[in-house]
């Protein structure tokens, strides 16, 4: 969501709260006045109009004490009930209604998928696995274990980029992990295991395997983590939240996908 359009809606809100609370507090001093009789009550429902308008306005974020407010005050038992008792009523509502504020956020700041999939890959230590992983592939360069020039070039490419992914975004750090898996598994490996020998084959195996099985946690993290952050933020009756993830489904990673490789 464009930070104008957030400073533009917040601005609007702030408006329509504050002609609510002008209306709120000219209905209550006109209602606690000794002068008032329920046949000259056009202020009330005047007030009742402009709560209205303030509710259809917030649509689903709309406060559950507002919509009871309106309730008491367009029913026709209102004038019957005890005046004290309305009169709480109201007031409650109103002090309520000055704390409440409606802010919104992008993704990219209150649910932010990015802090929470770098803290993830932080925690589950896939940098190291990188410098491991361009450790073994250096080591076939330097021992001259393959002798296709194409093949040679994506390891130097690799090498050379991989250990520069810490601070990537998570669709670029997705994307060029995913490369690098399968040019090792499916060519590197496959196409020359035999020359490059069971040393250097067998934890270059493991460090793929393990990096994948820890990137997919990190993911998986980080979606529970900006989850339960819309959820919580969602439970405030007193603070709404609009949120906008940018991304898609292909950003995702293949989660059900077996990506082991046998030792």
């Amino acid at each position: 969501m464009n930070t104008k359009l957030i400073k533009l809606f917040e601005q609007v809100f702030n408006e329509r709260k504050n002609g609510l609370l002008n209306s709120l507090e000219s209905c209550l001093k006109n209602y606690t006045s000794a002068n008032f009789v329920e046949k000259e009550s056009q202020v009330i429902a005047a007030f009742a109009s402009d709560l209205n308008s303030f509710i259809r306005f917030m649509q689903e974020f709309r406060p559950d004490y507002l919509v009871n407010l309106l309730t008491l005050i367009s029913n026709k038992t209102f004038f019957s009930r005890e005046k004290h008792k309305n009169i709480v009523d109201i007031s409650e509502a109103k002090k309520t209604l000055e704390q409440f504020h409606m802010e919104l956020f992008t993704f990219d700041n209150i649910f932010d998928f990015e802090s929470a999939f770098q803290k993830a890959k932080e925690e589950e230590k896939i940098d190291e696995l990188f410098e491991k992983i361009v450790n073994i592939l250096q080591r076939i360069v330097d021992q001259n274990l393959v002798h296709d020039n194409d093949v040679l070039n994506g390891l130097k490419s690799i090498i050379a980029n991989l250990g520069k992914q810490k601070n990537e975004s998570f669709t670029n750090f997705s994307f060029f992990w995913n490369f690098v898996k399968n040019f090792v598994t499916q060519i590197l490996i496959k196409g020359f295991e035999a020359a490059i020998g069971i040393d250097l084959i067998t934890p270059l195996k493991d460090a793929i395997n393990e990096t994948d099985t820890r990137y997919k946690i990190a993911y998986e993290q980080a979606q529970n983590i900006t989850k339960e952050n819309i959820k919580s933020m969602s439970k405030n009756k007193d603070y709404s939240v609009c949120y906008n993830y940018k991304g898609s489904n292909e950003d995702s990673p293949q989660i059900g996908a077996n990506t082991d490789l046998e030792g």
